[in-house]
């Protein structure tokens, strides 16, 4: 780069100097946040050589792009669930027939509290109005057992 206070970037692009270490991919290829005292700037140091700001630091997101800013975190217990494998996923996303922790421990023991919500033998919940339709919305067809028995119950 020819102009001062211009950091040329491993692809030949060049960003402003002030870009460099500031958490975020400003040439493309990630090498204005490569070799970057993250300690200095008051910014995560991730596995792989990023920084990171501090506050994506366990913030359920993998801003490192190799999960080592949500490794070890202590979970915040009011907004955040702890996946067996120490991992921190909002609350919302448990039981929601995804795995986010990426060990299924978010699926596991899933009991269906919503009211308009079939819970399968599988422990997946899936929409009431799908029980008995013919289709295997579980899975495991157990949202469609005891058909028969429901549609008399329904009738009377």
């Amino acid at each position: 780069c020819g102009r001062l206070g211009q950091f040329s970037c491993g692809n030949s692009l060049c960003v402003p100097h002030w870009a460099r270490c500031d958490g975020v991919n400003n040439c493309g290829d990630n090498s204005d946040e490569q070799q970057c005292d993250c300690s200095s700037l008051n910014q995560f140091s991730c596995s792989n050589g990023l920084c990171v700001p501090h506050w994506a630091n366990c913030d359920g997101v993998n801003n490192c792009g190799d999960n080592s800013d949500e490794q070890n975190c202590a979970c915040d217990s009011v907004k955040q669930f702890t996946c067996k494998n120490k991992l921190c996923i909002p609350y919302w996303l448990v039981c929601d027939s995804i795995n986010n922790c990426g060990d299924n421990s978010d699926e596991e023991d899933c009991v269906c509290e919503k009211i308009n919500q079939f819970g399968c033998k599988n422990k997946l919940c899936v929409p009431y109005w799908a029980r008995c339709d013919g289709i295997n919305n579980c899975g495991d067809n157990s949202d469609e057992e005891n058909c028969g028995k429901l549609n008399a119950f329904v009738m009377i």
